[in-house]
């Protein structure tokens, strides 16, 4: 992706993002606060961590938190635009495409649904894979959709995916463990769960 690209993608993110803010600041419907506590609930039970995780564009940590089940984890959040009020959870300022960690410094990597906002989402899965540990597992909510996949009247996701197009973004050096699929309340998308596992690369 050219530079042109990306400072054109990146303006079409803040103007997404604005949008999504201004959604927040008046108050999202009522249903969101509905499917979120489902959300939470059934992904806690998907997503049982020990170790540290990493969550990429947590938001509000406070609120991301509890969708990750266990009792033995550590939770650091990232995200561009960190809140400024929040609890001792540690949150760090950055971007899923440059994640500012060394590599193999995670047991558990969450992208929650983030993948359908970023400006590139292979350069975020490949991030991911590298801070990721051998053995260690990534974890994945993303709303995947059957019908009206065109995303000019969105205003602020940048992509829609198809189920088949999260499976191709996931590296060859992972094993895909489980899917699960949560009804959403529109009937042409739902929720997918995916969790794969990092595998030793072969020589």
């Amino acid at each position: 992706m050219g530079v042109q690209n990306i400072t054109a993608s990146w303006d079409e993110w803040e103007i997404k993002q604005k949008v999504y803010d201004r959604l927040q600041s008046e108050g999202l419907p009522e249903s969101y606060s509905y499917w979120g506590n489902i959300l939470s609930k059934s992904f806690s039970k998907f997503c049982v961590v020990e170790g540290n995780i990493l969550d990429i564009g947590c938001g509000n940590p406070d609120h991301s938190i509890k969708y990750f089940g266990g009792k033995n984890f550590y939770y650091i959040g990232l995200d561009p635009l960190a809140p400024k009020i929040t609890s001792v959870i540690p949150v760090v300022k950055g971007l899923g495409e440059d994640l500012p960690f060394g590599d193999s410094s995670f047991d558990n990597v969450a992208i929650m649904s983030i993948l359908d906002h970023v400006v590139d989402p292979n350069i975020v899965i490949f991030e991911a894979s590298r801070v990721l540990k051998v053995g260690g597992f990534l974890y994945i909510l993303i709303l995947v959709w059957t019908d009206n996949f065109s995303v000019e009247n969105d205003e602020y996701h940048f992509r829609h995916f198809s189920e088949q197009e999260i499976y191709d973004l996931i590296p060859k050096n992972f094993r895909i463990e489980e899917t699960q699929f949560i009804p959403y309340k529109e009937k042409y998308r739902r929720v997918m769960y995916l969790k794969a596992k990092k595998k030793e690369i072969s020589v």
